[in-house]
This record gives C-alpha cells, structure tokens and sequence, in this order.
C-alpha cells in the first residue's frame, strides 16, 4: 500500500544564494530514509516533483534541488523549456553546486522526518549526485539516471577534474541506468567506469538500456515506459537494501 505523503515548498543557503527546494515525505509520523534529488535540465518542475514523490509513496523522504537557484530571474528565459533551459544548464558551477548539496544535506538531516543516518542522492544527467557522493562518506547510497561521466569542455563553470576521476573516492554503492543511444555518455565510458571501479574496489551496478535515449526514465515516451519502470524497480531494490535494511 503505497503511503500517503505530504509536500512543502523549502529554501536554504547556498553558495551566496538562496536554494529552493520541495520537500516530499510520508505522512507517517516518524523519521524515513531520505533521498537528495538533483534535476536535469529541466529544473525543479513537475517531472521532478513526481519523482519525489514516488520515493515518499514508497517510504523515502525526498529533498528536490532546483538547479537553477543560484541565477538570477532576470536572467532567466521566460519559456522554461528543456531547449531554453539546457544552455543555462551546461553553465552551472561544479564546485557552488556542491556547497549548495552539502548544506541541503545538513538541512535535510536536520528535519524530524528524516533519518540523519539513512541518506542516499539521486542525480539525473549532470555528474552531481556522483560528484557528492565522493565528498561526504555519510551518503549512503547513489543512484545514476544518465549522469556524464566526462565533460566536453573542463575549462568551463569551474570543472577542473572529469567526474570518472573522481570515482575511487567514491564513498557508497553506485547504481547506474544508462541507455545505449545516449550521445551523452556513449558505452566506452560505462566500460571506463566499470574498470576504475572495479580497480578500486567500489560497488558500482551499472544497467544499460538497449535503443533508449538520454532522459528515457523521464521522457514520459510510451516506447520508453517499461525500461523506465524496470529501472525504478531496480533503484527501489538498491535503496531498499542500502537504507532500509
């Protein structure tokens, strides 16, 4: 029976901005594992929010980022559509992305509804949810949708390490879903990835998807429905036995 949940519109600080944030929970009165939520482009919007709330109905508290927090409106498109979004997107920086995560974890952590021990991040297209769970060892649990493994370009939004040279640092088990058309991460850096992580010892689950696009768990594309729910099925397999077990 899936739990009844509660939402609730949050902010706190970030790199020398405000983060906003919704907060998606079960209505159950007691603390619950929780899960950091970094969008894809598309920022904080109703994809987003259903992805929260699926972890709350499934028992998990979820703490949704917007992206896009630390730009100014004025600088904001007025069509908040994927293709006016992505520009902007590909321009966040790396390092003020990670104190506005850390300090929403301690936020997150704080809260009476969540268990401060129990926390995993889930990541969709950018690298971040990988990149942070290999700054904070209380993280428990990280779940890929289609993160980049490599940048095109290092120089730009203060990237000065690709995110595969991150992964021995990595502090928890990783679960990956990948489709094999994706031109964003194409099969030579999963391959990549599952050799320095197998060199370094560290428990990354990597699934790949043949003939889904880039964003196919989003897309809400009906070709794309039973890999999309397979994948949920898989992640909720991994939480599960990493946070509620």
């Amino acid at each position: 029976m899936a739990e009844e949940i509660l939402e609730t519109q949050v902010t706190w600080a970030g790199d020398g901005h405000l983060v906003r944030g919704a907060l998606i929970h079960p209505k159950n009165g007691t603390p619950n594992p929780g899960i950091i939520v970094s969008p894809g482009a598309g920022g904080m919007n109703e994809g987003s929010m259903e992805v929260g709330r699926r972890l709350a109905r499934n028992g998990y508290a979820a703490l949704i980022m917007d992206p896009f927090s630390s730009i100014p409106e004025s600088e904001m498109p007025e069509d908040h559509s994927f293709p006016n979004l992505l520009p902007l997107f590909r321009e966040l920086d790396d390092r003020s992305y990670m104190i506005s995560m850390e300090n929403g974890f301690d936020f997150f952590t704080s809260l009476p509804m969540v268990r401060e021990d129990r926390i995993g991040v889930m990541g969709f297209c950018a690298s971040w949810s990988i990149l942070y769970s290999c700054v904070n060892p209380r993280v428990g649990a990280c779940v890929s949708f289609y993160n980049n493994m490599r940048y095109r370009e290092l120089a730009r939004a203060n990237r000065a390490i690709q995110p595969i040279d991150r992964i021995p640092g990595m502090w928890c088990p990783m679960i990956g879903h990948y489709g094999d058309n994706d031109t964003a991460t194409p099969l030579e850096y999963l391959e990549e990835l599952k050799e320095v992580a197998g060199r370094h010892e560290k428990e990354v689950e990597i699934h790949v998807y043949p003939g889904r696009p880039h964003g196919f768990v989003e897309s809400n594309d009906p070709d794309n429905l039973e890999d999309a729910e397979l994948a949920w099925k898989r992640t909720f397999s991994f939480l599960d036995r990493l946070l509620k077990g």
